[in-house]
């Protein structure tokens, strides 16, 4: 293959890359879709900020005085004030220009870790260039992961900057932003730190994906709070963390066949297969790991959550079904109330599943007024029931998805019908309250009106 056909597909997969997780953000950001123009162009400049970087080195081979020399404190210094301080500045240039171009697109929370993160996927991505033209196309699945997501999350952190002055009133603004700025460097220079120090072996290795585990736990939370604080939220709206996390998985294996299809046409049938066994055990698990927990969002209007270190999964020695035996599990709420959002501030038919129902007896129209988290953040809905024919008296019931198979019944949403004292006047809190099953029941769409004025 020639050198430019190939230069031609680094640059082609570099973007894609950056395309799976542009398009995340268009999943998650439920509540406003992001505008593709300032998409673009914020890609752009973020990409343009890799020749800063480059220029600066040119003139000034050293920063700071630093050069990586073997030592472990110098080493780290550079990594940190050398690498991450000089590209964090750098990717903080082109978001101040998006900015200034588009200040009137950008007005919620998530816009401003958008921005952030998309200029980080501009410099990723030119940056992904440069390496697989150095290394080759081996190293093409391990960057789409590592380096995209990492960039992502060290330009976050100054983001959250910004959101915490100018949505949670966090003051002086002058010393809140620049010290998440520095933070951002400390731990980009502790990612590289890991991979860099010559006397760090496999133990580097591990402290780099321990840190960037660490970093997606802070990135889901901050995307979260983001999303919960938005001037625009209604329950109306919820990420469908199924669909985006099959949407991204499925990107991913597409990226990884054309890599196998590159490396095949760059080498041999061997080499082939050793990178599909090696990133079995290597890269496939961080994907997983990465997507579901980043996929995975509770929004509760007006929460804001502790960004705090701790692992985006945890490790049971009994499986969900309470039996003996080993299991990981990916944190963040797995179950998604899309079939259930859509029917939130609408009438609906509310349809006994047993035949021998006791409380419906029969197909009820029913009226979603009120969503609300109870009993360890578990979603529930409120919703009058008309329990005459002639639609005038209303029973206020609680309505919880099934947690299980996606909550659908013959493809309708399956709930749990429950009834709570002064259920109608709750409201989300974190004390329990006590509740009490009735039956299960499917939900039906109904006209809109459904009952008299």
């Amino acid at each position: 293959m020639d050198p430019i056909t190939l230069l031609v597909i680094y640059i082609l997969l570099a973007i894609f890359i950056a395309w799976i997780w542009v398009d995340y953000f268009r999943l998650i950001d439920v509540f406003e879709k992001e505008n593709l123009l300032r998409v673009g162009v914020t890609f752009l400049l973020g990409a343009g900020s890799t020749l800063l970087v480059l220029g600066l080195h040119e003139i000034w081979p050293e920063p700071l005085w630093l050069s990586m020399d073997g030592t472990f404190v110098n080493d780290f210094l550079y990594c940190t004030f050398g690498i991450g301080l000089v590209e964090e500045t750098a990717k903080a240039i082109p978001v101040l220009i998006s900015f200034w171009l588009f200040r009137k697109h950008i007005n919620e929370p998530v816009d401003y870790i958008a921005t952030f993160s998309i200029a980080a996927l501009g410099f990723a991505a030119a940056e992904n260039v440069i390496y697989f033209s150095e290394y080759g196309a081996g190293i093409i699945s391990s960057r789409a992961i590592l380096s995209n997501v990492g960039h992502m999350m060290f330009a976050s952190l100054t983001a959250y900057g910004v959101v915490l002055v100018k949505f949670r009133n966090l003051r002086p603004g002058f010393i809140i932003v620049p010290l998440l700025l520095l933070a951002a460097s400390v731990f980009h220079g502790i990612y590289d730190f890991g991979l860099m120090y010559v006397n760090a072996g496999w133990t580097g290795t591990l402290v780099t994906i321990l840190f960037f585990f660490l970093g997606v736990s802070a990135f889901a939370t901050i995307l979260n709070n983001a999303l919960n604080i938005s001037p625009f939220f209604t329950y109306k709206h919820v990420v469908h963390s199924s669909k985006v996390a099959k949407r991204m998985i499925l990107n991913y294996v597409i990226l990884f066949s054309v890599q196998c299809i590159v490396v095949l046409a760059l080498t041999d049938f061997g080499t082939v297969l050793g990178l599909i066994f090696g990133s079995v055990w290597t890269i496939l698990p961080i994907v997983l790991i990465t997507v579901l927990r980043l996929s995975r969002f509770k929004l509760i209007q007006g929460r804001w959550n502790l960004v705090k270190p701790e692992l985006p999964f945890g490790i049971s020695f009994r499986k969900p079904d309470n039996q003996p035996g080993f299991f990981i599990g990916v944190k963040g709420n797995p179950y998604s109330d899309y079939h259930m959002t859509q029917h939130y501030e609408s009438y609906l038919f509310l349809c006994p599943v047993a035949i021998n129902s006791h409380y419906l007896r029969q197909p009820r129209t029913a009226y979603i007024f009120r969503k609300l988290y109870i009993n360890g953040d578990i979603a529930h809905y409120a919703a009058r029931v008309y329990v005459d024919d002639a639609m005038q008296e209303t029973q206020t019931v609680l309505l919880q998805l099934h947690r299980r198979s996606a909550g659908l019944w013959n493809n309708r949403p399956l709930v749990a019908v429950f009834h709570a004292e002064n259920c109608h006047e709750l409201d989300t809190t974190n004390a329990p309250v006590n509740v009490a099953f009735i039956e299960w029941a499917t939900i039906q769409p109904a006209p809109q009106p459904i009952v008299p004025n």
